[in-house]
């Protein structure tokens, strides 16, 4: 999600306060030895995430299908 965010892929409008909020809350364990967040604050968090992964990675990966390997999204 992070990813697609920077690559300018994915927006967030300015109407969904829930995520904006969220981004600022969202934290990582740092004492943990593998990537884990602290789940707290992160409802929101987990939306985009499942909206990720059920609705635009399988869009993407039909698109590199067809494109030969490329995502020209």
């Amino acid at each position: 999600t992070a990813t697609l965010i920077s690559e300018k892929k994915i927006f967030v409008c300015r109407n969904c306060k829930d995520i904006l909020k969220e981004f600022s809350l969202y934290r990582w364990d740092e004492t943990s030895q593998e990537d884990k967040v602290i789940k707290e604050n992160d409802h929101a968090m987990d939306d985009m995430r499942y909206f990720v992964n059920n609705v635009l990675a399988p869009k993407m990966l039909r698109n590199i299908y067809r494109n030969g390997g490329e995502n020209n999204d």
